[in-house]
């Protein structure tokens, strides 16, 4: 599943935001617990858990973290159910960033492909236009899109 979102700022304003403390600052009901972290916040490493929206423990791994490239990827391993890695890409505008998110799933088992199948048709599309929508409005004000 891939989808794209614009922001009015620069790559080096939204990299920092794609970051599980961070996000806490842009996206209303993110709520993340920090497993490891050298740092305190997103780098190559970094564990943290959330919970899906099919219940399951999710663990995520920061695999990739590169400022200068504009790229952060995660594994995200939904407990009993699937693995899913996503991708983030911040390719810069004139005056704006284009950031691709690109996820890829693998069921572990059944009950995983169900899980997948249930985020088929709108919800991945929705999610990314909330996200868009989540982060432009924090550029913008500095503070949180409520619902």
């Amino acid at each position: 599943m891939e989808g794209t979102t614009r922001h009015p700022a620069q790559p080096d304003e939204v990299f920092p935001l794609l970051c599980p403390v961070r996000e806490r600052e842009w996206l209303a009901g993110w709520d993340p617990t920090i497993a490891y972290s050298e740092s305190g916040v997103a780098e190559p490493g970094c564990v943290f858990t959330t919970v899906g929206p099919e219940g399951a423990l999710h663990v995520w791994t920061v695999s990739r973290h590169d400022r200068q490239a504009g790229i952060v990827e995660f594994v995200v391993v939904a407990t009993g159910l699937y693995v899913m890695k996503l991708d983030i890409v911040l390719q810069p505008e004139a005056e704006s960033t284009l950031a691709v998110w690109r996820r890829a799933f693998t069921a572990l088992t059944p009950a995983g492909e169900r899980a997948i199948a249930a985020l088929d048709g709108g919800h991945h599309d929705r999610r990314i236009a909330h996200l868009e929508a989540s982060i432009n409005h924090y550029l913008r004000t500095g503070s949180m899109l409520r619902a």
